[in-house]
C-alpha cells in the first residue's frame, strides 16, 4: 500500500472552505487505498479518520487563530511543520508528498531531501490589497520560495484555471491538474430534521428566503439588506433567514435591520451544524448569494445547488463559471434587481423549481461531485506515482 505525507497549516474548522476541501481530499485518498500521514498544526477539531495518522506540531502561544494569508505567526508554525516533515521523511519512505498553499514550499524541501515526488496544491490566498504593509512585505520575501516550489512540483493542483495561466508563463502549464471544489454538505436530510426546520422557520406559512455567509463575516450583506424592503412591499409573508457570521457581526446586523424597521421579518441563526443547515436549505423557497467579490464560486453556492432550489446571485465573474440564466436568477448587482428576482422566484414556483433542478444537474455536468473529485485525484496521483501513462494536462 502506498504511503502519502500530507502537509497543511489549515486547521480543521467547520464553515471554512479550505478545511472542507482537505477533508474531501483525505477521504478520497483513503478510499483510493492510500495510507496518509498528516502533518498539521493544532486545532480544536481534527482531520483524524480511519487510514489517516495525524502528527501535530507543538501548540504555540497566540497561534490558536491565525489570520488568512502571510503572517509571522504562520511562518513560525511553518518552520515547525518543516522540521516535522523532514523528521517524517527521514524515518518513513513516502511514495508522494502533498503540500497545501504555504506548505507547498515545505513539501518541496522535504521532497528535495527524500527524493520523493511532490504535489503543490493551491487553494488561494487572501487579497493582497486588503492586508497590512508588513504582511505584504512578508509575502514578497517568501514569493521566491513559492516560485521555486511551483516550478519544481511534479504536479500543481488548483481549483480553477488561474494556476494554469500562472504556470504557463513559466512553461509549466501542462503540469497543472484542475480539480474543482465540491459541495461541503453531501448528506441527505432526514424527515425529522426537515420537519423540525419547517416548524422552526416556516411557522405561520412564511416563505423562506435564505442567505448563508461565512463563519466570521458576511460579504455583500448591504446588497441583500437593501433588497429586503422592496421584497416585503410586494410579498409580506416572507421571512429572511441569515446564516453564519460571528456574534459581534450579527449584533451589528440586527441593529441595522431594526433601524430599517424590518427586524420582525429577519432571523439570524449564527453558524449551524451541517445537518441543520441542510434541513434549512431544503425547506427554503429561495437561496441568495449576494457576494460581489472573489474569483471563485463560494462553497455555499455549491451547497445551494445540491438543495435544488432557485438561486439568486449578482452577475459577476465568479458566478458565471457555473451559473447562468439557464440554471439561476443572475441579476444586475443592484438591490432593486435582486429584490425583483426574489419576488419572481416566490411567485413563479414552477419556473423556480425548473431553475433549481437545472442547478442541481449542473453539478454533475461540471464534475462537482464526490465521485468526480475522487476520480480526478486518482488520475493525478496515478500520474505522479507512475501508475498511469500520459500527462496531466490543462483543462
Amino acid at each position: 500500500m502506498k504511503r502519502i505525507l500530507f502537509i497543511t497549516s489549515k486547521v480543521s474548522c467547520p464553515w471554512v472552505g479550505g478545511s472542507y476541501r482537505i477533508h474531501h481530499t483525505l477521504e478520497a485518498l483513503v478510499s483510493l487505498g492510500y495510507e496518509v500521514d498528516l502533518v498539521t498544526i493544532p486545532s480544536d477539531s481534527t482531520y483524524s479518520m480511519e487510514g489517516v495518522t495525524v502528527y501535530e506540531v507543538p501548540r504555540l502561544p497566540f497561534c490558536k487563530r491565525l489570520p488568512e494569508g502571510p503572517s509571522i505567526r504562520r511562518y513560525l508554525l511553518d518552520f515547525f511543520l518543516l522540521c516535522r516533515a523532514v523528521f517524517q521523511t527521514g524515518h518513513t519512505h513516502y511514495d508522494l508528498i502533498h503540500g497545501v498553499d504555504d506548505c507547498g514550499v515545505i513539501a518541496g524541501f522535504a521532497s528535495a531531501l527524500s527524493k520523493s515526488p511532490f504535489i503543490y496544491e493551491m487553494q488561494g490566498e487572501s487579497d493582497s490589497a486588503r492586508i497590512s504593509p508588513l504582511r505584504k512585505t512578508l509575502r514578497r520575501m517568501v514569493s521566491i520560495f513559492n516560485r521555486w516550489a511551483l516550478k519544481r512540483a511534479d504536479v500543481v493542483i488548483a481549483g480553477d484555471m488561474d494556476a494554469v495561466a500562472l504556470l504557463a508563463q513559466w512553461g509549466r502549464g501542462a503540469r497543472v491538474s484542475v480539480i474543482p471544489d465540491i459541495p461541503s454538505v453531501t448528506q441527505e436530510v432526514t424527515f425529522p430534521e426537515q420537519n423540525y426546520a419547517r416548524a422552526k422557520y416556516c411557522a405561520g406559512g412564511k416563505i423562506l428566503v435564505t442567505c448563508v455567509g461565512s463563519y466570521r463575516h458576511f460579504k455583500g450583506l448591504d446588497l441583500f439588506f437593501n433588497a429586503m424592503p422592496r421584497v416585503l412591499s410586494k410579498q409580506a409573508n416572507i421571512r429572511f433567514v441569515v446564516v453564519g457570521a460571528a456574534e459581534v457581526v450579527i449584533k451589528k446586523m440586527k441593529q441595522a435591520v431594526a433601524r430599517a424597521g424590518i427586524d420582525h421579518s429577519v432571523e439570524f441563526t449564527g453558524c449551524l451544524p451541517s445537518n441543520e443547515l441542510v434541513a434549512l436549505l431544503s425547506v427554503s423557497t429561495v437561496l441568495v448569494a449576494p457576494t460581489r467579490v472573489g474569483a471563485a464560486v463560494p462553497l455555499k453556492v455549491l451547497d445551494y445547488m445540491v438543495a435544488a432550489k432557485p438561486i439568486v446571485v449578482p452577475d459577476t465573474r465568479a458566478y458565471r463559471t457555473l451559473l447562468s440564466r439557464r440554471n439561476a436568477l443572475v441579476v444586475r448587482p443592484e438591490p432593486e434587481a435582486m429584490a425583483d428576482a426574489i419576488v419572481y422566484a416566490c411567485t413563479k414556483p414552477q419556473q423556480a423549481e425548473e431553475l433549481g433542478q437545472k442547478a442541481f444537474e449542473t453539478l454533475s455536468e461540471e464534475n462537482r461531485t464526490p465521485q468526480a473529485f475522487q476520480e480526478a485525484l486518482r488520475r493525478c496521483y496515478g500520474y505522479v506515482t507512475g501508475q498511469m501513462d500520459g500527462e496531466v494536462s490543462e483543462k
